[in-house]
């Protein structure tokens, strides 16, 4: 199964902080947004991401997370100049899908919860289709979806067809699971500061309860294997001096 990110699914009120940063790239306590978008995916054992992004943003990201070699995954770009469709964004991304499952995560939402990840990688082996986690307050949007190896033919037919969507299509086959996200299955809408700010401080709250980062991307790739811990430790040294840094230090002391 692979993974896409959409930076850009979605509007947001998040101004002036987004006038010259791309919106996953604004903070939300310690890391950029866009970490724990990468984190669901890598806790569910998905390594070649794809990210969607603005033109003007594509450097910004780049810069960022490269290929994503040093967390030993594989990530690539494509350019979206603005906000389409879901279905549009699956005929974009089709020769990164390549007739495989797809999880697909609209970026401005945060989703903090083992159980989604727990999810994506049981629908690995599960019946063919399409999954949906949605809100009980927004079962129209769904931050966080599955999709079988059909999804970019019934993304197509929905575009040349425009009298139905891929959701429909899906559900029409019956073939659409639906999982409501409980109280243990947190999301936090990022597309306000309100949300932001709701989101930080609970990341904040979670980190200096549990001691334990939240979407620490180096840790997650080292616990998983992904790296060895002599990756881990050139990557913690090459950081600027941080609580982050000094982190990721201390899962190396611990692990040995």
């Amino acid at each position: 199964m692979k993974g896409i990110i959409m930076t850009e699914s979605a509007q947001t009120k998040l101004a002036p902080m987004t006038t010259s940063v791309a919106k996953q790239l604004v903070p939300v306590y310690d890391k950029p947004m866009v970490y724990y978008s990468l984190a669901v995916f890598l806790l569910a054992g998905i390594t070649e991401i794809l990210i969607i992004v603005k033109p003007k943003y594509l450097f910004h990201y780049q810069s960022l997370l490269s290929n994503g070699q040093h967390l030993g995954i594989t990530i690539s770009y494509a350019v979206q100049a603005e906000q389409t469709s879901l279905e549009e964004s699956i005929v974009l991304a089709e020769e990164f899908i390549d007739h495989e499952p797809v999880a697909m995560l609209q970026g401005m939402s945060l989703l903090y919860s083992t159980s989604f990840s727990e999810k994506i990688a049981a629908s690995l082996t599960a019946n063919k289709g399409a999954l949906l986690f949605v809100k009980e307050d927004a079962v129209h949007s769904s931050p966080l979806a599955v999709y079988d190896e059909k999804a970019t033919t019934l993304a197509r037919h929905v575009l040349a067809t425009k009298d139905t969507t891929l959701h429909e299509l899906y559900a029409a086959k019956h073939a659409l699971q639906i999982v409501t996200m409980n109280q243990a299955m947190l999301t936090f809408d990022l597309s306000a500061p309100a949300g932001v700010l709701r989101a930080s401080q609970f990341i904040e709250t979670v980190q200096q309860q549990y001691g334990c980062y939240v979407a620490c991307l180096e840790e997650i790739a080292f616990t998983l294997g992904y790296i060895t811990e002599k990756q881990l430790l050139k990557l913690a040294h090459n950081m600027e001096n941080s609580a982050y840094k000094t982190y990721l230090l201390g899962v190396l002391t611990r692990s040995s």
